[in-house]
């Protein structure tokens, strides 16, 4: 059994939801995209946002939540015997079950909204009711709602749940996604692919960047952004994109360097124009073109052999045919020069130049399993970083690992270098460092793994720390057969931690003790399904405990955490408030709810006082200062002026 998905609201909803603070914002590397100011058309000029009515904010609290069980999510159709099980708790707090084939649908449905795009809408009626949805959903709904009429009203409130307004047009996921790149700024050139895809547009590079385009929208950063990534070679520094010019002339002065720098390149994500020759031409980073003085052409040497390129292209992909060392070597530098490849299966790909094509081994393929969805590694690394929906740094280099696939990391930078699979070192697609600051000081992983839990024990094992090291750093919880967390790891390699104790959770009135008892918990939670106020109560449980909640990258809490111990719910977690005709996930959207509802004036931001308290948020007001402490974060605003910190 698992529990899937709790939003939290409802205007008796005053016990909800979660938080522990501890000391706030314990850590640079936590700072949420919670402050960004959104104004439509031109920069400079400030439109204040007005998609409020005058409702107590507590009567549009919603609640919704799914509990599924013995969903296999294979291929239909599914068989009669399907045993699936579904349970929704809609917003007036009565339930809706729906089994077997129904059931399957619906968490079909919930994944594949969650992939869609929801930069352009289209308007569809399902039950009677207008609704807006991404163009690619349009059929799938129409064809679900078809074969059972009775799921309507289930999908309107999983569509109405998915869909998070930023109050000015923005769609939620980019305000997640720069809230991503703003904390994490050394998987910039991972973020910015994705940012891409969501329609942001990016000024200069060369200098700090105060604010990004959305469309007709300027999107005000809540600091300065600064891309900057030093590259070292021959004993020359350069650092891009402000020194991009002038690496392009030391390239075209050192052709021979150029499979050592397109490397490079490549993981930042650049791309390479060729000439009618097939000569490079110059690089394009960051949405900028950089032309060398005159095309270029490279060597490379296999043992004795010369092969120059572009000429000799075709000689030299028959060369490595069956050379998967040398293959993922080169790649790179072949796809500057044009060369495409394409995966024809498992260990095996298909080179594709001048209209011919070239099959090479590239070795033995592992499968790793990243959200219920399977990649073949090393032919479709790239591919995580393509996902629609984003992509999870840690979750990668953990699946990595849990197949004995060891992770290459630079011990003096943090750069991952690679992966290496039976001997054959596969470069890293993009360009990540595993670089993480704490208290101004800077530690790299895995190198200062032990120096950092150290560090950690004399602060009492934070949680939030702890969880980003689980979720952004790929560090692996070695658990005991009580499902007790022992032990962390990197590569096989583990650093003991000081083990919390069995924990007692009480959920009207039943007892359990986590972690060992956590499917026993989950499936007393959906036993109770038909009262609704359990989501709550669980939730309360929880926290009485003293389990805090975990924010994903994606604004949802799926983990509960304890110090070292952190435990998956199978469950996910979004809460709304619901103000007006404007949506806010909590804690995500906290600093902008305050900031938007103050211009109402100070009825209105009692009003979201009061009902942030109702979910156990810490808030407390000093004059025009009003600070919010939620899951061990400080977020602090000025009601007078509006500046936002946290």
């Amino acid at each position: 059994m698992r529990i899937r998905r709790t939003r939290a609201g409802n205007a008796e909803a005053k016990h909800e939801t979660e938080k522990k603070g501890k000391k706030g914002r314990e850590d640079e590397n936590d700072q949420r995209c919670k402050s960004f100011t959104t104004l439509p058309g031109t920069p400079g000029r400030r439109k204040t946002m007005r998609s409020f009515v005058a409702y107590p904010a507590a009567t549009l609290l919603v609640l919704l939540a799914v509990i599924e069980t013995g969903l296999c999510r294979k291929a239909l159709p599914c068989p009669a015997h399907c045993s699936a099980s579904l349970t929704v708790f809609m917003p007036d707090g009565s339930t809706t079950s729906v089994h077997g084939s129904k059931a399957v649908e619906v968490i079909r449905f919930k994944e594949e909204i969650s992939r869609a795009s929801w930069k352009h809408l289209v308007v569809i009626k399902v039950a009677n009711t207008k609704i807006r949805v991404p163009p690619s959903l349009e059929t799938m709904i129409r064809l679900v709602v078809k074969k059972y009429p009775d799921l309507g009203q289930v999908l309107i409130q999983i569509i109405m749940g998915n869909t998070i307004p930023a109050g000015s047009g923005v769609d939620s996921k980019v305000l997640i996604m720069l809230g991503y790149m703003l904390s994490q700024p050394n998987y910039f050139a991972a973020i910015y692919r994705v940012l891409l895809t969501l329609g942001i547009t990016f000024p200069s590079f060369t200098s700090p960047i105060n604010q990004v385009m959305y469309g007709t929208h300027v999107i005000m950063l809540p600091r300065p952004f600064v891309v900057s990534y030093t590259y070292t070679i021959n004993n020359r520094v350069f650092n891009l994109p402000r020194d991009a010019k002038k690496l392009a002339i030391y390239v075209s002065q050192h052709m021979n360097q150029f499979s050592i720098v397109a490397k490079f390149l490549t993981q930042l994500g650049a791309s390479f124009p060729v000439d009618g020759t097939g000569r490079i031409i110059g690089f394009n980073v960051f949405n900028v073109m950089y032309r060398f003085p005159h095309a270029i052409t490279t060597t490379i040497f296999i043992g004795s052999k010369r092969f120059a390129l572009p000429r000799d292209i075709s000689l030299l992909l028959t060369a490595i045919k069956h050379n998967p060392t040398m293959f993922f070597e080169l790649q790179m530098t072949l796809e500057a020069f044009g060369v495409k490849f394409i995966k024809t299966g498992a260990g095996s790909t298909q080179a594709v130049y001048s209209g011919k094509k070239y099959d090479v081994f590239t070795g033995r393929a592992v499968t790793i399993t990243i959200d219920n969805r399977k990649y073949d590694i090393p032919a479709e690394l790239e591919k995580i970083f393509q996902e629609p929906k984003g992509f999870s740094v840690g979750s990668l280099l953990v699946a990595l690992q849990e197949k004995g696939i060891p992770v290459n990391v630079d011990e003096k930078t943090g750069v991952i270098l690679g992966i290496t699979i039976d001997k054959v070192q596969v470069p890293f697609p993009v360009s990540i460092d595993l670089r993480f600051k704490l208290d101004n000081k800077v530690y790299v992983i895995p190198r200062d793994l032990a120096k950092l839990i150290t560090v950690l024990e004399n602060k009492g094992m934070p949680s939030k720390i702890l969880s980003l090291l689980y979720t952004r750093y790929g560090v692996v919880p070695v658990r005991d057969s009580n499902g007790i967390v022992i032990a962390i790891s990197f590569n096989g390699k583990q650093y003991k931690v000081k083990p919390e104790p069995l924990t007692a959770v009480v959920i009207l009135g039943q007892k359990f003790m986590l972690p060992r008892d956590v499917r026993k918990m989950i499936e007393f939670v959906h036993s109770k399904q038909s009262n609704p106020k359990i989501g709550f109560s669980f939730l309360k449980a929880l926290k009485t405990a003293g389990y805090m909640l975990i924010n994903d990258d994606d604004g949802a809490m799926r983990s509960i955490q304890k110090g070292a111990q952190i435990i998956k719910l199978g469950m996910e977690i979004r809460i709304q408030v619901i103000y007006g005709t404007t949506t806010y996930q909590v804690p995500k959207d906290l600093m902008r709810l305050v900031k938007d509802v103050r211009s109402l004036g100070p009825k209105e931001v009692k009003d979201v006082i009061d009902q942030l308290k109702a979910f156990d948020v810490q808030v407390t007001k000093n004059g025009s200062k009003l600070t919010i402490l939620f899951n061990s974060v400080r977020y602090e605003v000025d009601l007078k002026s509006g500046s936002v910190k946290g």
